[in-house]
């Protein structure tokens, strides 16, 4: 047994299919279809189950799979822990984020300090920020929604109210604060579907007793308080992290009914080695957060 046939055995496990294994191996499908037979001989064990053609992993497959994932990460971990040994890779952070807003200051911030570090910036859905934290392409996320795995850690940073916004002029401008029910006949402006304050507003709404019409999605903050301006319609507002994005010309009423809140929190994996700069961002991006509670009690 070697870890070439552990790479075969991983890749064939992935496709249940040995001639699509062979092609992402660049190998001759007898050669892999040899290699596993030897695998599996020198366990003793048959991993795959053979009707013609198609093979499924069976349960001592499954069991072996996982055991060999385990042993790729840890070998890839023991990699990033030499090469920052080696100070070769000690100074990048790849960091994805739901909330693209909030980077820039954490970025020029932390520069500000370590000037030599370089950034890798993503904008993901949640789904996909775990699918990053898992497979080790980013060190850190940072997202509105906690994502539940027991590889990952999730360190609350602030806990922010959600506003509503509308345009001069409309009924309730007049107002300081409403129930949510009482917009549930309006268009409202929305981030695209999929985005993490979309599905925490649409909650808001379900918690209202309403599906809220969405008569524009954009994923530009600045622009969906310009159309609120217009009379397009109304919109959520975060009341933090949003900074210079609300319309001079749109009224922010807070919301009485349901308790608007969301909460933004620092992910990373437990599981994986993090280097010594990524460890000081994570302390620089706790404090810098403490310093927006403290600015807006």
């Amino acid at each position: 047994m070697d870890l070439l046939q552990l790479k075969y055995f991983q890749t064939v496990a992935k496709y249940e299919h040995l001639s699509r294994a062979a092609e992402e191996l660049r190998i001759a499908q007898p050669s892999l279809s040899q290699t596993i037979s030897r695998l599996e001989k020198s366990l003793g064990y048959q991993l795959f189950t053979r009707n013609g053609r198609k093979i499924e992993l069976n349960e001592c497959g499954k069991a072996y799979l996982r055991r060999i994932e385990n042993v790729f990460m840890e070998l890839n971990e023991g990699l990033r822990e030499m090469e920052e040994i080696s100070r070769k890779n000690n100074e990048k952070i790849a960091i994805a984020v739901t909330i693209p807003s909030i980077l820039p200051d954490l970025i020029v911030g932390f520069k500000n300090l370590y000037p030599q570090v370089r950034f890798r910036q993503y904008q993901s859905s949640s789904a996909l920020m775990s699918k990053q934290l898992e497979n080790a392409e980013i060190d850190l996320g940072i997202s509105t929604v906690e994502l539940i795995s027991e590889n990952l850690q999730w360190i609350p940073l602030l806990r922010e109210e959600v506003l509503l916004t509308v345009p001069p002029g409309h009924r309730l401008a007049e107002r300081t604060s409403i129930r949510l029910n009482e917009v549930k006949s309006e268009p409202f402006i929305a981030m695209p579907a999929g985005h993490g304050f979309r599905d925490i507003t649409e909650d808001f709404c379900r918690e209202a007793g309403f599906t809220p019409f969405t008569a524009f999605e954009g994923d530009e903050a600045g622009i969906t308080q310009k159309l609120v301006a217009r009379g397009l319609g109304v919109a959520f507002y975060p009341s933090i992290t949003s900074f210079n994005s609300a319309s001079s010309d749109t009224v922010k009423l807070r919301i009485e009914e349901p308790s608007c809140f969301r909460t933004i929190g620092l992910l990373l994996n437990k599981k994986h080695y993090l280097t010594s700069t990524v460890h000081n961002f994570i302390d620089f991006v706790i404090d810098h957060f403490e310093q927006i509670k403290i600015n807006h009690p």
